[in-house]
């Protein structure tokens, strides 16, 4: 019969419900991301279309400073970097001979 019994509902585990708590919390970032882009955009097109200079600065600026401060934390993530090969100890193999 294709009529469900009250035994046989699947309710959702903990872990069902934890991860469709994280989805919404995703979905909302990921909403929230477009909203600030389209107002972005529109903040642009409108400076634009007044000819301000702080429409092509401002973004101009961001992309600058947000690319200085990836290149900065890509140099310090590099630079304090602790090595981890001091546990491995391999014994020198010979060179065969050409």
């Amino acid at each position: 019969s294709c009529v469900a019994s009250v035994d046989s509902v699947v309710t959702p585990s903990d872990y069902q419900r934890r991860y469709a708590r994280h989805m919404d919390r995703t979905r909302l970032t990921g909403l929230t991301l477009m909203i600030a882009a389209a107002c972005q955009a529109l903040w642009f097109l409108l400076g634009v279309r007044r000819r301000s200079y702080a429409a092509v600065a401002i973004p101009a600026a961001a992309i600058t400073l947000t690319a200085a401060v990836l290149i900065f934390w890509i140099g310090w993530t590099t630079y304090e970097l602790e090595d981890d090969l001091e546990g491995l100890n391999f014994a020198p193999e010979p060179l065969d001979d050409i």
